[in-house]
């Protein structure tokens, strides 16, 4: 897998096209966690920590996520490139 960094507006772009599944680091005060998009808005990301999918067997929709604003995301696994943003 490729790494490019990118510009806020690009990687804020990529995010917008995303789709369930698609995985994300987000880092709140420099607390990273990994997480997998549920949906996206204009805005923002609702997301599942993996750390609640570790082990989980219920059926599609049990889980409940949180929303993340897009500020809040770091990284972003698409087509085989991980994206990072511009620090």
């Amino acid at each position: 897998m490729r790494t490019e960094t990118v510009s806020d507006e690009v990687f804020f772009d990529k995010l917008r096209h995303c789709i369930a599944g698609e995985h994300i680091v987000i880092d709140h005060d420099g607390t990273h966690y990994p997480a997998r998009i549920q949906y996206v808005t204009g805005t923002g990301v609702k997301v599942i920590p993996e750390s609640l999918l570790d082990g989980s067997h219920g059926e599609p929709g049990d889980l409940n996520g949180v929303m993340e604003s897009f500020a809040y995301v770091v990284e972003l696994e698409k087509d085989g490139v991980l994206y990072r943003r511009e620090r």
